[in-house]
């Protein structure tokens, strides 16, 4: 995601607040009110009361101009999975900020760098931490004169995750967000990022019981590193 869209998918109606010790900053992070829509949406369409969580993604395949003989079916539970699994995702994302807000009390905006990491975006740096990289929703720029139906599109996660090594090869300076890029070692040949698509059935995996039962506490933070798939790799 971008700065900007990483701000947007944090701007809503509940605030949750972090105090961590005293003396120590206050932080809020705000979610935004399209992981509440999409995920409300998915509860009435199992109690029949209306089809607006499939018309979410009805709406993203006219949106694209894709044919009817074309379109694939998208099973909802998973796709359900896929926003829940982004809220988790991007809750850790947000308290990586909010720890270092809570410790660097000096109000300066621009984080550290962490490890060999070329960005400076600790959220980021935290999720590549736990996950071993950093998983981005599939969305398609239908919407960008409709801000609503724009991130509604992107919390339901309608073509699944896919991820990018290293995770900030491409990541720009950002005057909002205060993200910096630094020069890191090169061999002299131009980088580029490999892509990876994030299969469902990893997604699926992480609402298993077993998974944090017994993958976890045996493997680690290993068990929670979704599989590289080399024959569906693509470098951008």
């Amino acid at each position: 995601m971008t700065p900007q869209e990483c701000k947007w998918l944090f701007v809503l109606t509940s605030k949750m607040m972090l105090t961590i010790g005293s003396g120590t900053a206050v932080t809020n992070i705000d979610l935004n009110a399209s992981f509440l829509q999409v995920l409300r949406s998915f509860d009435q369409h199992v109690s029949n009361e209306n089809t607006h969580f499939r018309d979410y993604f009805v709406r993203e395949m006219n949106a694209a101009g894709i044919p009817e003989n074309r379109r694939f079916h998208t099973d909802l539970r998973s796709a359900n999975l896929r926003t829940n699994f982004l809220l988790a995702t991007t809750i850790v994302h947000e308290l990586a900020h909010a720890f270092r807000g809570a410790y660097f009390t000096n109000f300066i905006d621009v984080e550290p760098w962490i490890s060999y990491h070329r960005s400076n975006e600790n959220g980021y740096s935290l999720e590549q931490h736990i996950f071993g990289c950093v998983m981005q929703p599939l969305h398609i720029h239908t919407h960008a004169s409709d801000t609503k139906a724009y991130f509604q599109n992107l919390v339901s996660v309608p073509y699944g995750f896919d991820t990018v090594h290293p995770w900030d090869f491409d990541r720009v300076n950002s005057d909002e967000t205060f993200e910096l890029m630094r020069t890191v070692k090169s061999d002299g040949q131009p980088q580029t990022g490999v892509c990876h698509p994030i299969p469902q059935k990893y997604v699926e995996k992480l609402f298993d019981k077993e998974m944090w039962t017994q993958q976890v506490p045996r493997f680690g933070l290993n068990a929670l590193k979704p599989p590289k798939l080399p024959l569906w790799s693509t470098t951008v």
